[in-house]
């Protein structure tokens, strides 16, 4: 093997650590992708865990996260530190079709029975059975992955995830 090809060998192998997209348990999607993050100042907040429309626009309207979670206000959870120790998941929104933005968080150490559920993966973020959502710029750091995605997800599905730093 000439010096260049191992050159070339040694490159490959570091990008495809820096950025890996895989799947968990044969379903799903697992994003590991890791890309420049701008720190912003967080709130602490227990993991949220989100399991339908109502139960999010009553979540939004007692958290007071700005939106009404249609397209051009979109329910906005920002500038918030999860620690999801003891729980399996930082952020976990399912069963729902309002439009959504999680942004500017750092989501860590989610840990729990991760046998027991899709609830308890022991991921950053999950996204379950979801259309309209965007997870941006967060810093997602010390769990089994860092944003699960799985369930129903139609045609017509707007599911942004760009710019974490996992």
């Amino acid at each position: 093997m000439t010096r260049g090809m191992l050159v070339i060998l040694m490159l490959l192998v570091v990008v495809g650590s820096v950025m890996a997209v895989g799947t968990s348990s044969g379903h799903g999607l697992k994003a590991q992708v890791s890309e420049q993050y701008r720190a912003s100042a967080y709130n602490t907040h227990l993991p949220i865990r989100i399991n339908n429309n109502t139960n999010f626009t009553e979540t939004a309207a007692r958290e007071g996260w700005p939106g009404n979670g249609s397209a051009g206000n979109p329910i906005k959870i920002e500038g918030i530190d999860v620690n999801g120790t003891g729980y399996g998941y930082g952020i976990y929104i399912g069963n729902t079709t309002l439009h959504f933005t999680i942004e500017n968080c750092s989501v860590h150490n989610a840990s729990g029975d991760s046998s027991a559920s899709v609830y308890f993966n022991n991921e950053g973020i999950i996204l379950y059975n979801v259309t309209n959502g965007s997870v941006k710029n967060n810093q997602i750091m010390g769990n089994d992955g860092g944003i699960y995605i799985e369930g129903e997800i139609d045609q017509n599905a707007k599911l942004t995830i760009e710019g974490n730093l996992i």
